[in-house]
């Protein structure tokens, strides 16, 4: 078309009610020539309300294409994890190491935090699963040490007690890698030996992800040993 029936197309479109974005994408002028074509056509009040009806009608579609879009991702990257998962657990499941940290972690760690997160009152079991950690989270994908964060808590009347220092020389790190100490509350602890406790976080969704697929999998790896077990004794009485 020429420019004179590109003009006239132009304002039947907005005639009817069109927006300039609508209008471009059959009219293919610039937006300043549109303007300027349209300059002193202002819409009727049906015809505004209209063009408001569909900005409102485009706006709904927008944000549903979006998301759909990001639970597909979503849905991706877990099957991806998972499938990772899947193969590292293959590759480490014969080692007792390997299998006594994810069964530790399904038994104390965080779940709804959304990040690694185990907490315990015992350090063997924390410097267990620092080492743990930095074996199979950190090492494997070049993250620094540095990435687990210590934090302690304790109850009101145990604060101060020296107990930074405490955990500080039990796991070998320095007292400025802990975070904040979270007081618990009033609640006294009479024994004497009492130390609070010690949570260690990663803040990595991705390995959170790792660690719960671990999870699934040592669930199944046990379920079908019970199943092999039972067909074994079902076959020889």
């Amino acid at each position: 078309m020429d420019k004179v029936q590109l003009r006239f197309r132009a304002l039947q479109l907005r005639e009817l009610g069109f927006s300039y974005g609508e209008i471009l994408k059959e009219v293919k002028v610039s937006k300043s020539t549109l303007a300027y074509w349209l300059k002193g056509i202002p819409l009727d009040e049906q015809q505004a309300a209209l063009l408001k009806s569909r900005s409102i009608e485009k706006q709904k579609r927008g944000r549903f294409s979006t998301s759909i879009a990001l639970r597909a991702r979503k849905v991706y990257r877990e099957k991806a994890a998972y499938d990772d998962a899947e193969k590292g657990f293959k590759l480490h499941c014969g080692e007792s190491f390997f299998m006594s940290g994810i069964s530790l972690y399904w038994a104390h760690g965080g779940k709804k935090s959304g990040y690694f997160q185990f907490v315990s009152a015992d350090p063997e079991m924390i410097a267990f699963m620092v080492s743990w950690a930095e074996k199979y989270l950190l090492v494997p994908h070049a993250m620094s040490k540095k990435e687990i964060k210590f934090r302690l808590f304790v109850h009101e009347p145990n604060k101060g007690s020296n107990i930074e220092d405490f955990w500080a020389k039990s796991l070998s790190v320095k007292k400025d890698m802990f975070k904040m100490t979270k007081i618990k509350g009033r609640g006294m602890q009479n024994n004497p030996n009492y130390k609070g406790s010690c949570m260690i976080a990663i803040t990595n969704m991705a390995l959170l992800r790792r660690v719960l697929a671990w999870q699934n999998q040592l669930i199944k790896y046990y379920k079908d040993i019970d199943k092999k077990a039972v067909s074994q004794t079902e076959t020889h009485p």
